[in-house]
């Protein structure tokens, strides 16, 4: 047989391939009507594994993390198999390949699987197994439980137990944990094999980190805040852990901290609470975080962020309140017929006398017209003045935008948490995310500034006793995006983000400013609060203030449409 180089390189990698995955698949459980249905299945336990009865303790805690070939030895099946020695040591060849390396190829577990040589993952012996006497003592723990076997549960839990039950003879660096309390924690329920779905297989370190998602889904917006996107569900939820930042990732995982000897209460899964968030809201914290605890946003913050319908915070509720009384004084003069500050916003005056005999369902495609074309794209502004309507979409369309994107993120994340797309829209170091709100809090910046120079060009020109410019609800929205801004790249700082991160730009360049700040973690909590303050400050002073329009002329325009035909901005033809 001609064996080039090419034909080498191949079956050594098959060779070590299926060392590996056999290896990897190799477990301390066996599937018992497989085994019975393989070659081997008329031989008992004892005839291949002879020393076990004399292995003290069994199973030896210090050896499950040791991998199959390490308790392999050729003699365990060349005892009975005399024919492959001879056929490899003297012919040099082994199911129809050249032997060219003889100890590979005395691995023989690295190919054959001994329990279920000869049978595939389908076949199996149509009865339950029949253990000997001899055997049965085995198979009480050996034996794989199929899932749908009501004592799966009981009997995967006491086979985790021989180790991990806390007793006089437990290893000191073996986590153990006192039975009785594991019953009482959240997972009791579930067979651990659930959770550690290589638990009972050989490499047992080398099983693959728990997602908790692929049972829970991820908690909405209003628990979590899109801070918590990148916080892995055990650093808030685990027993005996504690949090830390993956350098590369900058995500928040978690390290075990138990100490030596002592008890593990690493299942012990609790509902987060303020102390559960002290674990990284602390100063000095390693994390990355902000060294208080913040209230998710609120409300208020709808406008412009991915926030809830929250109003627990005390700078919400005393805004609301104060904006309430407000509204309800401009309801009581607008429902008086009395024409006051509403006759100088609306050249149509108080709508209300018309409303009850328009037929307002009627108009309803009216109404829809009027607001699209009129509130929405401020045709009747642009008639007026291209230059004034370039200054208002500055200020508009960024609220728009913005409030559109919030909304979605807010009922995506608490009705759709499947949808990948949900958690892209609350996560500020998205690419896309990043760069739409450093877009648009640009130009809410730029229409601010250039409404203030417009404001002030037209003082100069304005007739006495004309109401000027509100430059107060102005400089709190221009406090807004200017600290708006400050918080951003304060953020970026003290996480660490990087990558897509930079494609808000302006907070990326801001963070520059405060990498490596000392206290960053304290001073953070203060500036969110001072913009959660200004943003309460304008919304409580909105009822009060000339940017009263932004909520009224939508509202005048709509029932103006839905009423007389000629207040909806053009003539109609009647339906009467």
């Amino acid at each position: 047989m001609r064996f080039n180089k090419l034909h080498l390189l191949m079956v050594f990698l098959s060779v070590v391939t299926l060392m590996f995955v056999v290896d990897a698949e190799a477990g301390w459980r066996l599937d018992g009507g497989r085994f019975q249905a393989s070659v081997h299945g008329g031989m008992g336990c004892l005839d291949c594994h002879e020393n076990i009865p004399q292995q003290t303790p069994h199973p030896n805690p210090s050896d499950v993390n040791k991998s199959l070939s390490d308790f392999f030895e050729p003699e365990h099946c060349l005892t009975c198999h005399e024919e492959v020695r001879d056929e490899i040591e003297t012919e040099a060849v082994h199911g129809g390949e050249d032997v060219h390396d003889t100890q590979r190829f005395f691995n023989c577990v690295a190919c054959h699987d001994p329990h279920y040589q000869g049978t595939t993952e389908d076949e199996a012996g149509s009865e339950a197994p029949q253990w000997s006497e001899a055997d049965r003592p085995c198979m009480t723990c050996h034996e794989r439980v199929p899932k749908d076997d009501p004592a799966r549960l009981t009997k995967d839990r006491d086979f985790c137990f021989v180790c991990h039950a806390a007793n006089s003879s437990t290893p000191a660096w073996l986590p153990a944990m006192d039975p009785a309390e594991y019953t009482q924690s959240t997972h009791a329920a579930q067979d651990c094999l659930s959770c550690h779905t290589r638990a009972d297989g050989y490499g047992h370190d080398r099983q693959p980190k728990v997602d908790c998602r692929a049972c829970h889904q991820p908690h909405a917006e209003k628990v979590t805040h899109d801070a918590h996107s990148l916080v892995s569900c055990e650093a808030c939820h685990l027993g005996d852990v504690s949090p830390l930042r993956d350098p590369q990732t900058h995500q928040v995982l978690w390290e075990r901290t138990r100490a030596a000897g002592a008890l593990s209460t690493v299942h012990d899964f609790s509902a987060s609470d303020e102390s559960t968030c002290l674990r990284c809201h602390f100063k000095g914290n390693t994390v990355g975080t902000v060294a208080m605890v913040l209230p998710p946003k609120s409300v208020l913050c709808m406008p412009c962020h991915a926030a809830t319908l929250s109003i627990g915070d005390t700078v919400t509720w005393i805004s609301l309140l104060v904006a309430f009384i407000g509204f309800l004084g401009v309801a009581t003069l607008w429902f008086s017929g009395r024409s006051g500050e509403t006759s100088d916003r609306s050249p149509s005056g108080n709508p209300t006398s018309h409303a009850h005999s328009a037929g307002f369902s009627h108009r309803l495609p009216a109404v829809l017209e009027a607001i699209f074309w009129d509130v929405l794209l401020q045709r009747r502004l642009f008639r007026r003045s291209p230059r004034r309507w370039a200054v208002h979409a500055l200020i508009f369309w960024p609220f728009v935008i913005r409030f559109v994107w919030g909304v979605l993120a807010l009922f995506s994340t608490n009705y759709l948490k499947s949808w990948p797309f949900s958690w892209i829209l609350v996560n500020k170091n998205y690419p896309l995310t990043a760069l739409l709100f450093d877009l648009t809090g640009i130009c809410l910046a730029i229409g601010i500034v250039l409404a203030f120079v417009r404001g002030a060009a037209a003082d100069r020109t304005r007739t006495p006793g004309l109401p000027s410019q509100d430059r107060l609800a102005l400089g709190l929205l221009g406090g807004i995006v200017l600290v708006g801004f400050v918080l951003e790249g304060m953020r970026i700082a003290l996480t660490g983000a990087q990558g897509p991160a930079a494609f808000a730009f302006l907070g990326y360049g801001i963070s520059r400013l405060f990498t490596g700040m000392n206290q960053l973690s304290v001073v953070y909590g203060y500036v969110w609060y001072l913009h959660a303050v200004l943003t309460g400050a304008f919304v409580a002073y909105l009822p009060f203030s000339r940017m009263m329009h932004i909520i009224m002329g939508p509202v005048i325009l709509a029932m103006n449409a839905g009423a007389d035909p000629h207040h909806a901005g053009r003539p109609t033809k009647s339906n009467h």
